[in-house]
């Protein structure tokens, strides 16, 4: 706003220009947000998979049990018995969630 506003007309000029400045803006808001989702979706991308991965689906039993004995089999048996105790609960949740998101993964693509 240049001039102070006087008249009707003056006020008119002014809201025109007001209402064109603020589609102006809508419009690099929305290319704004567009810009961010791109940039952001990786992310999610990753957000999912690790929710997938920390999450144990009990529908399955076939898969639940077959990991769970894999769990067993090499956390008393094999790889982590000579590491301390809780490093193997962490790694024997983490193997068990990886192995059963795959095996859905696997059972959901046949």
């Amino acid at each position: 706003m240049s001039n102070a506003i006087r008249t009707y007309n003056n006020l008119l000029e002014e809201k025109k220009r007001l209402q064109e400045l603020l589609l102006v803006q809508k419009a690099t808001l929305k290319n704004n947000v567009t810009e961010l989702k791109t940039e952001i979706k990786p992310a999610f991308f990753v957000l999912n998979f690790l929710k997938q991965i920390s999450s144990v689906n009990k529908e399955h039993y076939i898969v639940n049990s077959i990991t769970n004995w894999f769990k067993e089999s090499v956390s008393e048996n094999g790889w982590l018995k000579k590491n301390k105790w809780l490093l193997q609960i962490i790694i024997s949740f983490a193997l068990k969630n990886i192995a059963t998101y795959f095996f859905q993964k696997k059972e959901n693509n046949s």
